[in-house]
């Protein structure tokens, strides 16, 4: 009787430990994908920033053509290739 009773002891335990690494493993997991979804949602926002970007390129440049001395005198900007004074 004690034999079954450490027996069943033990075997207890090793569930109890059997579920704090399944625990332990799964939050591992949820903490991987957030992991994952921040790093597409920050791939995401790079690719609309360098969208934005070249639209702001684009209109700089034609701005810059179109009317220069009202945008000297109006406005100060940069992007990253051009400096408009």
């Amino acid at each position: 009787m004690v034999a079954n009773r450490c027996s069943c002891d033990l075997m207890m335990l090793k569930v109890e430990t059997a579920k704090e690494v399944v625990q332990t493993l799964l939050s591992k997991m949820q903490a991987l994908e957030n992991k994952i979804r921040q790093s597409s949602a920050l791939e995401e926002a790079k690719k609309k920033l360098k969208e934005i970007d070249k639209e702001v390129t684009s209109y700089t440049d034609y701005l810059a053509k179109r009317k220069p001395e009202k945008l000297k005198k109006d406005v100060r900007f940069t992007t990253k290739e051009r400096t408009y004074l």
